[in-house]
């Protein structure tokens, strides 16, 4: 074996632009057959353009993948602190996708300043699929006591509520 010593040069420099942000839900966890649509909102501090981006297995899962509507074209946005800009984040729960460990849904966020450097964030969105107790009741056991529960099925869900142990 061997190695290779490497010599850098890294350069800092002072930069106007501030990072831009994006704006997740808190993790959730929902009963399947729950129909989940969030809006995901973004904005630079500096009123510069910005793109919003999604990534996750769900965007590919079969036979219910989760869906993003972008704004036509997928391309930068206006924004400013006050005026955001949005993506939809839609998916149809099913049976199929209970599982123990929460799916997770990244968010990256990119400026366009005039002139420097791009800037960008990355936020991860936790969402835990639970299913029905026997008995007829809706019961969840999320895995964080932080975690959002929503119940329902087959019903359109947009309000969040705190999460408590036991029978939602």
């Amino acid at each position: 074996m061997g190695y290779v010593t490497r010599d850098m040069q890294i350069i800092v420099e002072d930069c106007q632009n501030h990072r831009p942000e994006v704006i997740v839900p808190q993790d959730i966890c929902v009963v399947a057959g729950t129909v989940i649509d969030q809006d995901i909102f973004g904005y630079d501090p500096d009123s510069d353009p910005v793109k919003i981006e999604a990534f996750s297995q769900l965007l590919s899962l079969e036979p219910n993948r989760a869906e993003i509507t972008f704004p036509k074209p997928n391309d930068f946005q206006p924004s400013t602190p006050t005026n955001h800009a949005k993506i939809v984040f839609h998916w149809q729960t099913a049976c199929e996708n209970i599982k123990e460990q929460p799916y997770q849904v990244v968010f990256k966020i990119t400026d366009n300043p005039e002139s420097g450097q791009r800037l960008i964030q990355f936020k991860t969105w936790n969402i835990t699929v639970v299913g029905h107790h026997h008995s007829g009741s809706m019961h969840t056991r999320c895995p964080r006591s932080d975690r959002q529960a929503w119940s329902g099925t087959s019903t359109h869900v947009r309000m969040l509520r705190p999460y408590k142990s036991g029978v939602v």
